[in-house]
């Protein structure tokens, strides 16, 4: 036997509310005592008045006494925190009005405790907090020690006549043994049944029977093969009351009401009150065609336990659920596993969630039979079997069902042709049932159209090859209903003059119903269509009109350029050329900036010049022309068109130059007048060998020059002495006579050609000689004086030569356009005559 806790601090308080009853004032505690007021009540109301007789009990025998045989009506018995609770005592017979409050004590336990016929008694708990619901539901759980709570090992019998009241913060556990009810009838009492039983304020109630009712009416069996079953009473739920009540699986009794074979009595169930009931024949009522007496349900009636599911029978007498009442099978899960069946009827105006009612017909007024008629309006409509739903409460959402969700497209209305309104869970069905209960309910399309458009293109000849295209998708409901937005997806479709067919894209639609796309397409015409879905069963499908759109190659752009080495290009070349192309879409970009989102580069493809083709790698293509001769020369570079471009060409413009020449003078230094003087001269080209690649050959007649070589005296505008043709080595030979002696200053000039720059040589000098048969003019010129200084210059304003011929070497080498060594040279082998020739002689005389 547990033993209850000390608690010296309530037995003081219950002592000094005790003198108080009997002074008719409560006098102030004496100084230094260790005692307390009691806790505040959560309910004010349930305080014992001053007035009522409060008696302490601190033995179970003392418990019996004022219960039973000495007890007061009205009075108030309470345990004392000093009471020894170490043994319990049967048949403790409440034989009064009066109420059992326990005052915040933890646990109280009792074998039986009897109600006699004609008394009421309460039992209630006026300090301290309530019990946890949970632990009172776990059967095999108990409550912590801060849980006020009565235990009856053996019930708390109620026979017929008595009245027994759970009311307050407290909790009540009890345990019909054998034929017993946990509470009720009794096998003690002359008969088994059932009196009143009343369960209000935050009372939490657990009963459990073996072969009685848990709540209701006990049973034992007489002399022989008589059975005498036990009624189940009047049983009253209400407030916030928490009640759990089973009875054994294996004998047929009511979890409240009736035992074996017992009529059902009367049970109310408070709007705020909660009842889990499972009996082995039902979880209400009675059993064995008995009578199932009264039910009234406005709180919540469970019939699932966590131990097994109960069945609801009801054959008889009146059955109510009322506006706030409900049947459920458990919390979890609401529509439950057990049964409702029966012959009688229960009048529902609340809800009952099972779905496991045989016959449906035993529930009236709430009791819809909601059919879905597809395709009204023709001769294919009817109801779908496989749809049609029974709910029984008010609506959908109260009775714990679902509403079959269509495809898409499809709308449930409440009448034909899209008539009412759209059914949801909060639809009232009996507005729309008949006289059999039968509420249909009409399926419905939303139309909803979509059109298609697409951005206007850059030219006005029609979009090209990668142009970016705007697709633009508007859909509309063909009728609003409410005011929630349009949802659902766009697809936009192309299919090609093949007929190939692919998805561009697929993107939501806003709450406009605007869905945009931006995309491009290449060449080719395409039949374009925009198709809206939505994922709610309320709006059809909708596919645009068809929208044409031809896209046409992209024209090209081509962009050569010959850039030249340092010095620009020189004959005979070879010159590079260098092509990128560019997909024309819009010529502005193609302006401004190359190689742009409208203006891209194009990595690969074919390129020709003068019919020698290259391919195009990572955008450029490469050319390189020879043979060309100097001057301004324009090339062509051409693009092959493909699937997506056009054919294209582009021109570039370049300057060749000619090339520089180097001259080589062969001449004998003296001659006899009226002799030859024979002149070699040879002309070759100046090539930058870094400038030739393997792909240049130099042929004899490109590589040489060609041309006129002529003898001048004293510079290149001088006197026309001889001249020649260069032959295909480019040299020539002249031979030209002096019939005067004398010392003669001349240059050899090439005169170039096309392809090769003029050069002259450097001056050389030839001595001509008298022959034998001639006499010197004394008078002309004195032997031995000094030629003229080269720098000074005669009437005439040609150059003169310096030295003698003796002076001069007897063979001129290579000279060129370069006379700055051979100047210098000069200078300083006549430095020492220039004076005196200045001074003797300003005009070189010839002979």
């Amino acid at each position: 036997m547990r033993i209850a806790a000390r608690r010296m601090t309530r037995t003081l308080a219950v002592i000094a509310a005790t003198a108080a009853v009997i002074t008719g004032a409560i006098a102030p505690q004496a100084a230094g005592a260790d005692t307390q007021d009691p806790p505040s009540s959560p309910d004010d109301t349930a305080v014992a008045p001053l007035a009522a007789d409060v008696r302490v009990f601190d033995t179970w025998e003392e418990a019996h006494e004022l219960l039973g045989p000495d007890c007061i009506d009205g009075s108030i018995v309470v345990p004392g925190d000093g009471g020894e609770y170490d043994n319990s005592i049967a048949n403790a017979r409440v034989q009064c009005d009066l109420t059992l409050d326990l005052r915040g004590f933890g646990w109280l336990p009792s074998l039986r405790m009897i109600v006699e016929p004609g008394n009421h008694f309460t039992i209630t708990n006026t300090v301290g907090p309530g019990c946890d619901l949970d632990v009172m539901a776990d059967p095999e759980a108990y409550p912590e020690d801060e849980c006020s709570w009565l235990e009856a090992f053996e019930g708390i019998a109620v026979p017929l006549g008595a009245k027994l009241t759970v009311t307050g913060d407290i909790g009540v556990y009890a345990r019909g043994l054998g034929r017993d009810a946990a509470i009720g009838g009794s096998t003690n009492h002359a008969n088994t049944h059932a009196g009143e039983i009343e369960i209000s304020g935050n009372a939490t109630v657990r009963a459990r029977a073996g072969d009685g009712a848990a709540i209701g009416g006990g049973f034992h069996r007489d002399i022989g093969d008589v059975q005498v079953s036990g009624n189940g009473g009047t049983v009253t739920i209400t407030d916030q009351a928490y009640v759990l009540a089973t009875s054994s699986t294996m004998v047929e009794s009511a979890a409240v009401g009736g035992s074996n074979g017992g009529i059902g009595g009367s049970l109310t169930l408070g709007p705020d009150a909660t009842l889990i009931a499972a009996g082995g024949a039902t979880a209400i009522g009675g059993t064995w065609g008995s009578g199932d007496g009264i039910a009234v349900i406005n709180g919540t009636l469970y019939t699932r336990t966590p131990i097994f599911d109960g069945d609801l029978i009801w054959d008889d007498g009146e059955f109510t659920v009322g506006p706030t009442g409900q049947i459920l099978g458990s919390v979890e899960d609401p529509i439950g596993a057990g049964r409702i069946a029966g012959t009688g009827t229960i009048v529902n105006n609340g809800v009952i969630a099972l779905t496991n009612v045989d016959p449906p017909s035993i529930i009236t007024n709430h009791n819809y039979d909601v059919q879905f008629v597809r395709h009204p309006g023709t001769t294919d409509a009817e109801a779908d079997e496989e749809l049609t739903t029974r709910v029984y409460a008010p609506d959908f959402g109260s009775g714990y069902r679902e509403i079959p969700v269509p495809e898409p497209g499809v709308l449930w209305m409440t009448e034909p042709d899209g008539g009412g309104a759209v059914l949801n869970e909060s639809t009232q069905l009996t507005n729309y049932a008949n006289d059999d209960g039968v509420v249909r309910i009409y399926e419905h399309v939303v139309g909803t159209t979509t059109s298609l458009a697409a951005s206007s293109p850059i030219r006005d000849s029609g979009p090209v090859d990668g142009e970016p295209v705007r697709l633009l998708a508007v859909t509309t409901r063909d009728e609003q209903l409410g005011i929630v937005p349009l949802s659902g997806t766009v697809t936009f479709t192309a299919v090609d003059e093949a007929g190939v067919s692919r998805e561009l894209g697929t993107t939501p639609v806003d709450i406009a119903g605007v869905a945009t796309l931006d995309t491009s397409l290449p060449a080719g015409d395409y039949t374009l269509t925009a198709t809206f879905e939505s994922d709610e069963a309320r709006y059809a499908t909708s596919t645009s009109d068809e929208l044409h759109r031809t896209v046409q190659k992209a024209p090209v752009r081509v962009l050569p350029l010959a850039e030249p080495p340092d010095g620009g290009w020189v004959y005979p070349g070879p010159v590079e050329i260098s092509a990128r192309f560019f997909a024309e879409i819009d010529p502005a970009a193609c302006d401004s900036d190359p190689g742009s989102a409208l203006c891209p580069a194009i990595e690969t493809g074919t390129a020709t010049r003068d019919g020698e083709a290259v391919e195009i790698n990572d955008g450029v293509a490469h050319f390189e022309v020879s043979g060309l001769d100097a001057g301004e020369h324009t090339d062509t570079i051409e693009f092959t068109g493909d699937d997506h471009h056009l054919d294209a060409s582009g021109t570039v413009t370049y300057e060749m130059s000619r090339a520089s020449t180097v001259i080589d003078v062969d001449a004998s230094a003296e001659a006899v007048a009226g002799d030859a003087l024979p002149v070699a001269v040879s002309v070759s080209a100046e090539f930058d060998s870094s400038a030739l690649t393997t792909l240049t050959t130099l042929t004899t007649s490109s590589a040489s020059p060609s041309g006129t070589v002529e003898l001048r005296e004293g510079d290149p505008s001088g006197e026309l002495i001889a001249s020649a043709t260069l032959d295909s080595e480019g040299a020539a030979q002249l031979a030209p006579v002096f019939d005067t002696p004398g010392t003669y200053h001349l240059v050899a000039v090439y005169t170039g050609t096309d392809n090769f720059s003029p050069v002259t040589s450097q001056p050389f000098v030839a001595h001509v000689t008298r022959t034998d048969s001639e006499e010197p003019d004394p008078g002309t010129e004195e032997p031995g004086v000094p030629d003229p200084d080269p720098q000074e210059t005669d009437d005439s304003g040609d150059s003169g030569t310096a030295g003698s011929a003796n002076d001069a070497p007897s063979e001129l080498g290579r000279t060129g356009s370069d006379v700055l060594a051979w100047s210098i040279a000069a200078l300083v082998m006549i430095g020492g005559g220039i004076a005196v020739v200045v001074a003797q002689r300003t005009r070189r005389q010839r002979r």
